[in-house]
């Protein structure tokens, strides 16, 4: 992974591409500052019910969306609590970020209910250290500014999609 470099990576299918951002980690050889949300379910194998947001640089973790949260914001039938997303986006923040692999593990219509996750990614792409992101599809039309994130993203140098 070169210093510097920013991957975009688009898809549909959230597995594969967890499978392969896995992969990047492992092959990377760099330190890695990671955010990933987790899905949550209250039966193995069952549907999620939430989904945790967790902090790979410093263990920490929040629940960032469940069906028991009122909202707003609500985004499907999860409300969303943006305190907690802020919460992983602070955790991650006191990190020192270079010379470190950064992994972004979505960039989805629930992360992107927190403004200071916003303002993190497009820090974090302006940035020094290499990243590799994940756009899931779907949420490019699903959260009102993931479009201006990905055209954001898509107008940086060395990004890939």
């Amino acid at each position: 992974m070169d210093k510097g470099k920013k991957h975009l990576i688009v898809g549909n299918d959230k597995r594969k591409l967890r499978t392969l951002l896995d992969h990047i980690i492992a092959g990377s050889g760099w330190p890695v500052a990671s955010i990933r949300g987790v899905p949550v379910s209250d039966v193995a194998h069952g549907p999620h019910t939430g989904y945790l947001l967790q902090d790979l640089g410093s263990g920490e973790e929040a629940l960032a969306a469940s069906m028991d949260f009122s909202g707003p914001p609500m985004v499907e039938k999860f409300g969303v609590d943006t305190a907690a997303i802020d919460y992983i986006v602070g955790a991650c923040r006191s990190q020192l970020l270079e010379p470190r692999l950064v992994i972004i593990d979505e960039i989805g219509p629930i992360e992107l209910s927190s403004d200071l996750f916003y303002t993190w990614v497009v820090e974090v792409l302006e940035g020094l250290s290499p990243v590799v992101a994940i756009v899931v599809r779907a949420c490019r039309n699903a959260a009102p500014y993931a479009a201006a994130l990905v055209r954001h993203l898509q107008g940086t140098s060395g990004v890939t999609s």
